[in-house]
């Protein structure tokens, strides 16, 4: 089974639609998306519309559950908070419901792996180094017995920690060990923060055990001048181009 795991969308068409021409061509068998389908970027209804066309699988992330209105975003920084606020305003009431309806990670896939946004303990929570990582392969091999992949998001960051703690270099295509827990992030498809501005996504494969990552240019300027346009913070458009 060759699952495609998407995560991060944020509002992004452009992105997603490249992606998703990716995922045609590449024959996967069941696309999964682990949240934030929304926020911060200019096209949050189609978005929506499209990954529920797209994904098999599709978990809530905080941006999700903050236009939602399932949560208080005062926490949030005022340029995320704007645009949570823009997209309940650019939303139609079929959309938000259906929004609305996005499950609580953690999940788990075919008895085969676990996904989540944040971390498998926490939906909201980062998992932003060595120590983050153990924490949450601790609560995994407590939790979910047998279970070898768990799938993140909420970072914006591509990568792959294992159960030692370790954070392994990406690869195009890494063979992965069955009998280690791996932690592996694929990533964002709409708002890339690892200085790098191109989408990214993962492919998973249960028969060869291997994921395969991927980064892909699209059509950049059009997403900047959209948010420009609809009166989003110009700072979201730059930052879509330095990838931070």
């Amino acid at each position: 089974m060759r699952y495609a795991i998407i995560s991060d969308i944020h509002a992004n068409s452009e992105a997603l639609l490249t992606v998703e021409r990716a995922l045609h061509r590449d024959k996967v068998d069941k696309v999964i998306c682990l949240g934030d389908v929304v926020g911060y970027n200019a096209d949050p209804d189609f978005c929506v519309k499209r990954v529920l066309s797209l994904a098999d699988i599709i978990i809530r992330g905080n941006h999700d559950k903050a236009v939602a209105g399932l949560v208080n975003f005062n926490n949030f920084n005022f340029n995320a908070g704007q645009a949570v606020r823009w997209t309940q305003g650019n939303l139609t009431a079929q959309t938000l419901r259906q929004l609305k309806g996005f499950r609580q990670g953690p999940m788990v896939v075919d008895d085969v792996i676990l996904i989540c946004h944040g971390a498998p303990e926490n939906e909201d929570k980062y998992i932003l180094n060595s120590r983050n990582a153990l924490n949450s392969i601790y609560y995994v091999k407590r939790n979910f017995t047998g279970i070898r992949i768990c799938f993140f998001g909420h970072t914006h960051i591509p990568v792959i920690w294992s159960e030692q703690g370790e954070l392994l270099a990406l690869a195009r295509t890494r063979t992965l060990r069955r009998d280690t827990l791996y932690l592996i992030n694929p990533g964002s498809v709409g708002q890339p923060r690892d200085n790098d501005p191109r989408t990214s996504f993962g492919i998973f494969d249960s028969l060869t055990w291997t994921f395969e990552y991927f980064r892909l240019e699209y059509p950049l300027l059009e997403t900047q001048q959209k948010i420009v346009r609809q009166g989003l913070s110009p700072a979201l458009a730059q930052r879509l181009a330095l990838g931070v």
